[in-house]
């Protein structure tokens, strides 16, 4: 499956969310931390805990505008890396922020 948007296609919905209080984050980073805290066994089934960390990390996991950091790095975008300006690892846009863990740790539980 191919990238389909550039990070900066989604700026100004992701301004709009956040002044609603929302946000937009990167699903792939958010997961695999998800995935991590499900394996602490101190933390095993207590789900209200994980949402409230998943929460509380949310503000980690939101897209990052600032992947090209000089001229000279702009000078040399073609195809082949213009691709690291792809969201190609999956976003989830939120408005309410415990809906949006609930989310993740339901679609952590049961991806494979």
């Amino acid at each position: 499956m191919e990238p389909n948007t550039f990070i900066w296609d989604t700026c100004g919905p992701h301004t709009i969310i956040n002044s609603l209080g929302g946000g937009i984050i990167q699903l792939k980073y958010a997961l695999n931390s998800i995935k991590l805290l499900l394996l602490q066994k101190q933390l095993s089934n207590n789900y209200n805990l994980i949402i409230q960390l998943i929460m509380n990390d949310l503000h980690k996991y939101q897209i990052n505008y600032n992947i090209i950091k000089s001229s000279e790095e702009i000078q040399s975008l073609n195809s082949v890396n213009l691709s690291k300006c792809c969201n190609r690892n999956g976003l989830l846009a939120y408005r309410n922020p415990l809906i949006a863990s609930q989310i993740l740790l339901h679609i952590a539980l049961n991806q494979k």
